[in-house]
């Protein structure tokens, strides 16, 4: 038998944060074909403040495009990465671009 790929549980911040910015987070597969966005696993709302978590479940051995933006003040800031999430499950980020870094939660 083949053995399994490991799954990689991780969470993106959405909403307005605590410096009064709005930030919304966009993954997509990246193939050699075509890329494909894709919906979150779920959805945690946060009763307290006006912020969720989307939380995503990433398999190992493939490649993910994500895509931040954050709106402050009317300006709007955009950033791209790449994350590959290996075998052992451990995620490594390429090929950053943008005004903000990547910000998620390994679950």
């Amino acid at each position: 038998m083949g053995k399994k790929n490991t799954a990689v549980k991780i969470s993106f911040k959405r909403g307005r944060m605590n410096d009064g910015s709005l930030v919304q987070t966009k993954v997509f597969t990246i193939s050699s074909k075509k890329e494909k966005r894709i919906k979150p696993d779920h959805i945690k709302p946060n009763k307290r403040s006006n912020q969720t978590r989307e939380i995503y479940t990433l398999l190992a051995g493939k490649k993910y495009r994500i895509e931040t933006l954050r709106t402050k003040k009317g300006k709007t800031y955009r950033s791209s990465a790449i994350l590959v999430v290996e075998k052992t499950g451990k995620i490594r980020i390429e090929d950053w671009k943008g005004d903000c870094p990547p910000n998620f939660s390994i679950l």
